[in-house]
């Protein structure tokens, strides 16, 4: 279920780009009569999708993105896996995406600061379906936490030295600025 779904939001937001005004009369025809309010909402994601992609200055910075956001997801849910594995559970690699799926749609719920209660409550979810008990998953959750942290600065704290903006010394001045 969950393939074909990304399967069509994949040949949907393929379609907006290389065909933007096609698929917004496709849509248009085929949902604002029955679903208007939803096929407004899915014609602004696709627009913001293909507004986003204008930022980017070429086709290798797209393809590079592609690249980093696969190589990102894939380190997760391995990195997942293996801490269901060192809690002795035996479960597929596929649970550790499911439930890498399940928290990226909880974390979406406005919550506090750095995902806290939400990410814990999908963790607690999401592991119910593979049978894991609420003590456990809590553990697990726990250990997890801080691993995810370290991911998401790891693969973003580079880069405040290496290009881009704002670069790190930008965002010492700033503070000293903003101090003074």
């Amino acid at each position: 279920i969950a393939l074909s779904i990304f399967a069509t939001a994949l040949i949907g937001f393929v379609l907006a780009v290389r065909a933007h005004d096609f698929t917004h009369r496709v849509l248009q025809r085929m949902g604002a009569a029955i679903f208007p309010k939803l096929t407004r909402k899915v014609q602004d994601l696709l627009q913001a999708f293909v507004t986003g992609l204008d930022a980017l200055p070429n086709k290798r910075s797209g393809i590079l993105l592609i690249v980093t956001t696969l190589i990102y997801w894939g380190t997760n849910g391995v990195g997942y896996y293996l801490v269901m594995r060192g809690f002795g559970w035996d479960l597929p690699l596929a649970a550790s995406f499911i439930l890498l799926s399940i928290i990226v749609i909880a974390i979406m719920i406005p919550a506090g600061p750095a995902f806290l209660g939400t990410f814990h409550g999908a963790i607690l979810a999401g592991l119910g379906i593979f049978g894991i008990s609420a003590t456990d998953a809590a553990a697990f959750g726990l250990v997890i936490y801080p691993l995810m942290i370290g991911i998401n600065v790891a693969c973003g704290l580079p880069f405040l030295f290496i290009g881009g903006d704002p670069k790190i010394g930008d965002i010492v001045r700033a503070s000293q600025d903003t101090a003074l």
